[in-house]
């Protein structure tokens, strides 16, 4: 199987409080911070948190060549790999996820405005139910 990298993805460090309860009964909050990588891909229309081997990975592999999976997974942790392929960061020729990615390359989008755009769209909102009820 031939696989490359998504053509857009932005990548962003986050620091979330996180709840421990061996921490609270040593006295503490309980609470730590923890520190996220978090993968933002406009075809794949969820935030991904991505561990640091997988951002690595991620950052090794090119967007425009096709590249064989065994020969990738010699250089680069099968696991991180795998997990970036189940992300769909890493698309692999012929299936769904290389068909949306295609659809943004064809469109010439700029990274960051793919990201804003697809990213701001309104979920779970029904428009047309909305504009009936302030109609009435």
């Amino acid at each position: 199987m031939r696989v490359r990298r998504c053509a857009i993805v932005m990548i962003e460090p986050r620091e979330r409080l996180a709840f421990d309860l061996s921490l609270l009964l040593e006295g503490s909050s309980g609470l730590h911070e923890v520190l996220e990588w978090v993968a933002v891909a406009p075809h794949v229309d969820a935030e991904l948190v991505l561990d640091a081997d997988e951002v690595v990975v991620l950052g090794a592999i090119s967007p425009r060549h096709w590249t064989d999976v065994d020969e990738l997974a010699r250089k680069h942790p099968r696991g991180a790999l795998d997990a970036l392929l189940a992300k769909r960061l890493l698309v692999a020729e012929h299936d769904a996820a290389a068909a949306g990615d295609q659809a943004l390359r064809d469109a010439h989008w700029r990274a960051a405005s793919a990201v804003m755009h697809y990213g701001s769209r309104w979920r779970a909102v029904d428009a047309a139910e909305r504009e009936r009820r302030y109609a009435e």
